[in-house]
């Protein structure tokens, strides 16, 4: 996500164009830190999996730099329920 992304794009919690944004992490404590975060930003939090499936995120990945609903997020990385 860009500066720019990260300017525009936040909106309150429920927002029906709220940007979703994937998280992965091997410590389930620290994913739910950065999930607050996230959300404190005014994105959706998207707990994704471990570190090792993380590669999913990365540059030239399908979600990469897509700003993604959550539904559309969950979709796109194979995620079956909301969080």
């Amino acid at each position: 996500m860009s500066n720019h992304q990260l300017e525009e794009l936040p909106r309150p919690t429920g927002a029906p164009d709220r940007v979703s944004l994937a998280i992965a992490g091997d410590d389930p404590g620290a994913v739910d830190t950065v999930a607050e975060l996230v959300d404190d930003l005014g994105f959706d939090p998207a707990p994704f999996g471990t570190l090792e499936e993380s590669d999913m995120l990365e540059a030239d990945s399908a979600v990469f730099g897509q700003p993604l609903d959550q539904h559309q997020l969950r979709r796109a990385l194979g995620i079956a329920r909301a969080a």
